[in-house]
């Protein structure tokens, strides 16, 4: 049928449009039509409890591929099961909330891809989201510009391939978001307040989960002290080889501790611009002081490493070693700058060209050469600076060579820094 269109006359009480009962006659065959394309695409139309077209004493039911948008503030103690590909909308995010009395989780779906949008919603005796995705990587939850105002526990969800929350709040929750299972492909959260007032509370508990790509932007999680931000395994176990989880642009405040057993250390994890916690930097600094031991010069011009015994000062990304050895642990391979500053003299004569280099994987990297020539007894300075890139298991230190002749060479005092 084509639009009914109602002709409303040239002038006001002119006579020339069209009369009331044929208005009110174009007025419902129009609405017959749009419920009808409502209904043949999918939409539903949900102001009371009993719209729900599926359901029981205890359960609603959320077809698959249907579009639920909700008119009006509802209460009800049923709980909803998620079918496969099911659409909860109420198309404004600020409007009277969908309430959820009972005591199970709120919304429950297995093997169920789920979206929910422009929606509020209240579970004050229960957890919002239990989903759980046995093929393995396979469905998805997406909950984009969702307003919780109470609950026992935003969600949990177990092998999802995607857990997308964006653009949305959880005012006042008991506990937060939890992963399970090994197969989640992508876990985002991109805007999202979370709120507790709760000292077990957890923001992000990845347990033993682990995630291809974990991804955080203004992430603000607020929690008294007792309670946690982000709470994982140590040495990057919810992340795979080659992977990494990032976090940025997020607050964590309230009095809670920011990390749980994950740190900025974790070569499979980064972290910039985030309060109060420090950015990831790959970086290492050593130091030496009042070093009586003698590099041992074997040939003319022959680069060889330091001898003495060097103060780790800081290590992030990297290992170091007290010989002077700095090896790179990170899993992608970075450019960075590296200065040198020593105090250097040959042991015995006078008029020795002292050379100093940058050394990766063993070898003296001839362009980083600097010199100075230097008697004994009177240690000068001498600087160098470079900038390489690195791979896995790539190592750095100091060499120094005598251009004069063999002997050998005290280095004294040394900063060595990476970053």
């Amino acid at each position: 049928m084509a639009q009914q269109l109602i002709n409303i006359g040239g002038a006001g009480d002119d006579g020339t449009g069209t009369n009331w009962r044929t208005c009110w006659d174009y007025t419902n065959q129009n609405f017959t039509e749009l419920y009808a394309i409502a209904n043949a695409v999918g939409v539903q139309f949900v102001g009371v409890e009993s719209d729900f077209a599926v359901q029981n004493a205890t359960t609603i039911t959320l077809e698959s591929k249907k579009v639920y948008w909700i008119t009006a503030g509802i209460t009800t103690a049923k709980r909803f099961v998620v079918e496969d590909g099911a659409v909860l909308t109420a198309m404004n995010i600020l409007g009277d909330p969908l309430t959820y009395t009972g005591s199970g989780s709120m919304f429950t779906g297995t093997d169920a891809s789920f979206t929910i949008q422009d929606i509020a919603i209240d579970h004050p005796s229960s957890q919002a989201f239990s989903f759980t995705d046995n093929i393995g990587g396979a469905k998805l939850f997406i909950a984009s510009k969702v307003r919780n105002y109470t609950g026992l526990k935003y969600g949990t969800f177990n092998n999802m391939q995607t857990v997308l929350i964006e653009g949305s709040s959880a005012l006042a929750m008991d506990d937060g978001i939890s992963l399970t299972g090994s197969s989640q492909i992508i876990v985002s959260v991109d805007k999202l307040f979370i709120g507790s007032s709760s000292a077990t509370f957890k923001g992000l508990d990845l347990g033993s989960s682990i995630s291809q790509t974990i991804e955080m932007s203004d992430f603000i999680v607020n929690a008294p002290a007792g309670a946690y931000g982000i709470s994982g395994l140590a040495s990057s176990g919810n992340v795979p080889s080659g992977r990494l989880a990032m976090v940025s642009n997020s607050e964590f405040g309230g009095g809670l501790t920011p990390l749980q057993n994950i740190t900025t250390d974790d070569i499979r994890w980064q972290f910039s611009n985030n309060t109060p916690i420090p950015d990831t930097f790959a970086d290492a600094f050593l130091s030496m002081r009042a070093n009586a031991t003698a590099t041992t010069i074997s040939a003319i011009n022959t680069p060889v490493k330091v001898a003495g015994t060097w103060v780790i000062e800081r290590q992030s990304i990297f290992t170091c070693t007290t010989a002077g050895r700095a090896t790179y642990n990170g899993e992608r391979d970075i450019v960075i700058p590296v200065d040198i500053t020593l105090s250097a003299a040959p042991v015995s004569g006078t008029n020795k060209t002292v050379k100093i280099y940058l050394a990766k994987n063993g070898t003296a990297i001839a362009n980083s050469e600097m010199l100075s020539r230097i008697d004994s007894g009177d240690s000068k300075n001498i600087s160098t600076m470079w900038q390489l890139s690195i791979t896995t298991g790539d190592y750095l230190e100091v060499f120094v060579a005598n251009g004069s002749d063999t002997t050998n060479i005290l280095v004294s005092d040394a900063l060595f820094r990476i970053r």
